[in-house]
């Protein structure tokens, strides 16, 4: 019972992730990229094989404003900020939001 519960709640979180209209990605601690959505996807103008080879630091950041990741990492709190990218689909504006993905021991783990 408890693993059928697990599968379904995964499912359930697989599929608000890709089905969600904002762009969004997952990653690592280490930065590495683990996933990614459709709407990321047509935002930037990457492939999803290119994209998964990727770590954060590889997108080109033209300039960047508010909090990001080693916030997130000290305070273990969401935070918010706004960055210009230089895509191959163009320089986009792009409001960023990032959510810290926390173990039972309040470990950021993605």
């Amino acid at each position: 019972m408890v693993n059928e519960d697990y599968l379904k709640i995964k499912r359930l979180a697989v599929a608000l992730f890709q089905q969600s209209p904002y762009p969004t990605l997952l990653w690592t601690p280490d930065l590495r990229i683990e996933d990614v959505n459709e709407p990321l996807l047509k935002l930037t103008g990457y492939d999803r094989a290119h994209v998964l080879s990727m770590v954060l630091k590889d997108f080109r950041i033209l300039s960047s404003t508010g909090e990001g990741f080693n916030e997130v990492k000290r305070t273990r709190n969401s935070v918010r900020g706004e960055a210009e990218f230089d895509f191959p689909s163009g320089k986009k504006i792009v409001e960023r939001h990032v959510i810290p993905l926390l173990d039972n021991s309040a470990y950021v783990i993605g």
